[in-house]
């Protein structure tokens, strides 16, 4: 069987759907039977997209490509779409369920109360239009969270395709001994206002007042950097935190070791995140907002607050900085979760069970 992975980015990116991709490749390529190409919408020509499409048997889009849905549809290819980012401007922020009509009309709405002008309210609803008609021309929709499922609104069934992660297996717990001191938290993602930077600083500013010990690593640049730098400065928290900007995967990793958790005080309605994962990996604790699809990919093993609550995430905080045994167990719980429902071999066969059909699936799964 030929499968064509279809993607929206250039090679180098950062995103999480080449993250997703990429681990998800090496599961596929081994598998007895299976022969997948990988194509970039963004460094190929519309030829050479109709051209692997006529190539493959199955083609898993990871973006709206309406050439390559088109191409499926004309050439009696099986298309499967895997939303891996909200549908809507409308659910960004705040996520309320609705049918696909509602959801339209709000949408609608929507970009109307903008008043962004003409030009900016025809390319929206021509992207909403894009989207839409993707999703429902292609053979079955997946998306990577039950949230990123639900928002979709769409009027059929949406799969729940999660992103994966390779994770050895058979580590045991980490020692409490292990720890770094004072204990540290690390916060990785884009310094912005939609990932909760205040929020996390709020909260380091009361366990401070509190005499409590602790470091923040900040892993990441953005449009706010300046200003937390700032507000840490003024809350007298510069002994605290640490500014590392963007570090690629080895130091990422380097950083964990040793971390207590890994906060993630999103505001943004988070399709899924793979930073509970890379943490859950490391057997490393997360501590996250509850929005979008965050705490369902972080697990209910994971500690979770509201949004924007800093007194509340300064409570999870101190319960891990008071004792970090809960922090240890809640971070090798969410490695046996991810192993479990995360692993490639899993999301391989959940994948190849959208394409094809069970039989097959489990045929390859067996073969393999």
């Amino acid at each position: 069987m030929k499968i064509l992975v279809q993607h929206p980015h250039r090679a180098g990116e950062i995103s999480g759907v080449l993250t997703s991709i990429n681990e998800l490749l090496p599961e596929l390529r081994a598998r007895p039977g299976l022969e997948v190409r990988v194509l970039s919408t963004k460094e190929t020509s519309l030829r050479e997209q109709i051209a692997a499409v006529s190539w493959a048997d199955a083609v898993m889009l990871n973006s709206n490509s309406l050439t390559m849905a088109l191409a499926g549809r004309v050439l009696f290819r099986r298309t499967l779409l895997k939303l891996h980012y909200p549908q809507y401007q409308t659910v960004h922020w705040q996520f309320v369920p609705m049918s696909f009509g509602r959801r339209l009309a709000a949408e609608l709405r929507h970009l109307m109360r903008l008043g962004a002008g003409t030009k900016y309210f025809v390319q929206s609803v021509g992207r909403l239009g894009l989207r839409t008609l993707v999703a429902l021309m292609v053979d079955r929709v997946g998306a990577c969270s039950g949230f990123c499922a639900k928002q979709s609104a769409l009027p059929r069934e949406v799969r729940v395709l999660r992103n994966p992660i390779r994770v050895p297996a058979g580590l045991p717990p980490r020692e409490s001994g292990s720890l770094d001191h004072p204990h540290r938290f690390v916060f990785i993602g884009r310094v912005t206002r939609e990932k909760g930077w205040d929020t996390l600083v709020a909260s380091a500013a009361l366990l401070a007042a509190d005499g409590r010990e602790l470091l923040l690593d900040v892993v990441g640049d953005g449009d706010d950097l300046e200003t937390m730098q700032l507000r840490v400065e003024a809350a007298g928290l510069t002994a605290r935190f640490r500014f590392h900007g963007r570090l690629d995967s080895q130091a990422v990793q380097g950083l964990l070791d040793g971390a207590l958790a890994v906060v993630m005080p999103s505001r943004f309605q988070e399709p899924a995140g793979y930073i509970p994962l890379e943490a859950a990996a490391r057997r490393v604790a997360s501590i996250v907002s509850r929005v979008g699809g965050l705490a369902e990919t972080a697990g209910q093993d994971c500690a979770s607050f509201a949004a924007g609550d800093e007194q509340e995430l300064a409570r999870l905080m101190a319960a891990f900085l008071d004792s970090p045994a809960l922090a240890v167990n809640a971070g090798y719980a969410a490695y046996l979760r991810v192993q479990q429902r995360f692993a490639p071999s899993v999301v391989a066969d959940e994948l190849l069970d959208a394409l094809v059909s069970r039989g097959a699936a489990h045929a390859a799964r067996a073969a393999h």
